[in-house]
């Protein structure tokens, strides 16, 4: 799991022989001088060393961003376990973070093929296209069904930016496939929502 301020502070927390990336962290800590790494594991190899291997045996909280970080207001990106998530969030916003300078990405199984539950919904998106458009479980996520429709909304969700593909419900309701709900009942996740009834989006 891991959690990357936009400052160029980077945390990972992992234990050790599952860490993530780890080559991949080593070249950017040779590239970049103004990068800093801190490793936490909970549960170290025996031929881990303390100080050299990694940083801390504590569960990462917000407790380790600096008031000075604070203060210049990050950008800060998460990916992990949703307990992991939620509690450092919850732990950044009660220190004067914005909930919407926090971005995740949820570590899921990925879904298979949607069932096919014979329900039909409609979608409509209010900003780029008026005549609501018809959707099925073969249809797949409401990201897809824009995109096969010569629809284009924000999809940098694919490339790591997590959230960056939610849209704003003007009316109905949508499900997520990897059965986490989203903490805004308003905001639709595109890339992983299907219709649970028709829908309107502002998009």
């Amino acid at each position: 799991m891991g959690i990357r301020w936009r400052s160029g502070y980077f945390t990972a927390i992992e234990t050790a022989e599952r860490m993530h990336f780890r080559s991949r962290i080593t070249l950017h800590i040779a590239r970049l001088p103004g990068l800093k790494v801190c490793n936490h594991y909970t549960s170290p190899l025996p031929s881990d060393v303390l100080g050299r291997d990694f940083d801390s045996r504590d569960r990462i909280t917000a407790a380790v961003v600096s008031e000075d970080l604070i203060a210049r207001r990050p950008r800060v990106y998460m990916c992990g376990t949703l307990e992991m998530m939620k509690a450092f969030a919850e732990g950044l916003t009660a220190r004067g973070i914005p909930h919407f300078d926090i971005f995740r990405e949820l570590f899921t199984v990925p879904v298979g093929p949607l069932a096919n539950d014979g329900k039909t919904y409609t979608v409509t998106f209010s900003r780029s296209h008026g005549t609501p458009i018809g959707w099925t479980s073969s249809r797949g996520p409401i990201l897809n069904l824009a995109e096969s429709e010569g629809i284009f909304l924000p999809s940098g969700c694919r490339v790591g930016e997590c959230e960056s593909c939610a849209v704003h419900i003007v009316s109905g309701c949508v499900r997520y496939l990897n059965g986490v709900e989203s903490e805004d009942p308003s905001v639709c996740l595109t890339c992983s929502a299907v219709p649970a009834s028709d829908v309107v989006l502002e998009a």
